[in-house]
């Protein structure tokens, strides 16, 4: 199975090509399930350097995992049992699948989570 997943200052969203669900979170959702996103605006080139506001990177992040969890949930209503899967994530941003990767691979409890 391959998820496929991108976010943008605008919301994010995935889909598969094994499965016939595909998602879309817009800002507006994000905020009114109170998740404070870039203060309800794109950033200017000044509040890019504003520490307070959400990186893209963690869009991205959020939006992969919701799309694992939805494909995960997809192939448990299947018939197949027993049967071994490979999942290729696919995202357009290295650094969030870089923090999936080492969050994977450590022993470190709070990193795990």
């Amino acid at each position: 199975m391959t998820p496929i997943s991108d976010a943008s200052y605008d919301g994010l969203g995935g889909w598969a090509l094994e499965h016939p669900c595909v998602w879309r979170l817009s800002k507006q959702d994000m905020k009114s399930s109170g998740f404070i996103m870039l203060r309800g605006k794109d950033p200017t080139e000044e509040e890019k350097e504003d520490k307070q506001l959400d990186h893209i990177n963690v869009l991205e992040f959020i939006a992969v995992i919701l799309n694992i969890w939805i494909a995960v949930r997809y192939l448990m209503l299947l018939p197949i049992r027993n049967a071994h899967i490979i999942m290729n994530v696919l995202a357009d941003n290295t650094s969030a699948l870089s923090w999936m990767q080492h969050a994977a691979r450590t022993k470190r409890p709070a990193v795990r989570n």
